[in-house]
């Protein structure tokens, strides 16, 4: 599972690696890759995530995840083929499409797959995939756009998730839903779920009443919005962050892609597998740490990521985005943890999608291109260096996603009981 985030991100993210020679070939400006590397992929992507999600409250995971997999790899493929801004702006809704079917799907089957007090663990395993995936974007990407041109970089960066999609449909088993949390009876057609009887699937809830449920609960609605605003910062220093370095600092793309696989890829993954072991740790004394814990690394993200926008050299930058990145990577596990404990299990894949929606509207739809306009609004009066204070200016998002998860915290408690899932010792 954490290999197709791995994918997933490096095929998003190679796109904005690769801003600078792309924009030099096209002849478009800053709002207009904007608009490529965020709006293009969010336009569909968060329409598709819904009725994705409801499919795979009712089908088999392993089989959508795979076929979304070979859906947007292929693409990921044809984009290095493609002769004009309007061709790759397409190939890029269809691989938000494709990518749609990597978040609820997955987050689902591992809920199902491990309990409740080792969900933060799992997810944090799965979406460490995402940083691990821009750690290898921006050590590789750089280089081989240096190397052997933009083009040539998207097929070999495509290629390797069609053999996976091939392997995850062969070789993959499906848990039981609700296994992990002991709501379902046994039933020999599903694979069990680690030190889990083997139990049979519940019944499909409509999506109606599936979604006036998730709705009604104060956590996850707080959980939702935070998750989004904080993915607003992340994504702004992922999609600009190679032009900064270029354009404020001097350094190329091959130059900037170690330092960025380190500061930004490694870094965020060590705050998302950390964020994920401790919050499982701490909240077998209080379930509110599930939003606690995101909530203080969120807030101090903020002063990092403003240092990183405004560092001297390219030095002090790589240097500052290092814990910038760790906090930012932290509320994954947590967050989407409480998430899917919340959720009834064929509500799962739906509680998932809402975070996914709440991401890619925020983080992709919004993030890129609003950094990109503010780019050219200030480009007459602080020429190349009017990213840095876009990017600046924009790290109060974090702030204000700490203060929704704190928020969030003030019902997690309640909110679990009420749905029958806080047991002393376990959440």
């Amino acid at each position: 599972m954490a290999s197709v985030t791995v994918l997933n991100v490096m095929d998003r993210q190679l796109l904005a690696i690769l801003i600078e020679p792309i924009k030099a070939e096209l002849g478009v400006s800053d709002a207009a890759m904007g608009l490529l590397t965020g709006t293009s992929f969010a336009l569909l992507h968060v329409f598709a995530t819904i009725p994705i999600a409801v499919w795979a409250d009712r089908g088999v995971r392993r089989s959508i995840l795979a076929m979304g997999l070979a859906l947007w790899s292929g693409l990921t493929v044809l984009t290095g083929f493609a002769r004009s801004y309007g061709e790759i702006f397409l190939i890029r809704v269809g691989v938000g499409i494709g990518e749609a079917t990597g978040g609820g799907p997955a987050q689902s089957y591992l809920s199902d797959a491990f309990p409740p007090e080792r969900r933060a663990t799992a997810i944090s395993v799965l979406v460490m995939g995402g940083p691990l995936g821009s750690m290898v974007a921006f050590a590789a990407g750089g280089w081989l756009g240096d190397a052997v041109g933009w083009r040539a970089a998207f097929v070999i960066f495509g290629a390797p998730g069609l053999v996976l999609a091939v392997l995850i449909r062969l070789l993959l088993l499906e848990p039981a839903r609700g296994a992990s949390d002991g709501l379902a009876e046994p039933d020999e057609r599903h694979a069990a779920a680690p030190g889990s009887q083997e139990t049979a699937p519940l019944a499909a809830v409509p999506f109606a009443e599936s979604t006036r449920f998730l709705i009604g609960i104060p956590a996850i609605r707080n959980l939702v919005l935070g998750a989004g605003l904080n993915t607003v910062g992340i994504y702004a220093v992922l999609v600009w962050s190679v032009p900064y370095l270029s354009r404020v600092h001097g350094l190329s793309a091959s130059e900037a892609g170690p330092r960025l696989a380190i500061a930004s890829g490694l870094f965020t993954a060590l705050g998302t597998l950390a964020g994920g072991w401790l919050a499982d740790r701490l909240a077998r004394r209080d379930p509110r740490w599930l939003a606690w814990l995101p909530a203080m690394t969120s807030a101090l993200a903020l002063p990092f990521g403003v240092a990183f926008a405004l560092a001297p050299n390219g030095d002090a930058a790589s240097v500052l985005l290092a814990p910038a990145s760790f906090m930012a990577g932290t509320y994954f596990g947590p967050v989407l943890g409480a998430v899917q404990t919340l959720a009834e299990p064929r509500m799962r894949s739906l509680a998932a999608s809402a975070i996914t929606a709440s991401n890619t509207i925020l983080g992709l739809g919004i993030a890129p291109p609003l950094v990109g306009l503010l780019n050219d609004l200030g480009a007459a009066s602080q020429g190349d260096h009017s990213i840095r204070y876009s990017l600046a200016g924009l790290m109060v998002v974090h702030l204000a996603a700490a203060l929704l998860f704190w928020r969030a915290s003030t019902t997690l408690r309640e909110d679990l009981r009420a749905q029958g899932r806080f047991r002393e010792g376990r959440l």
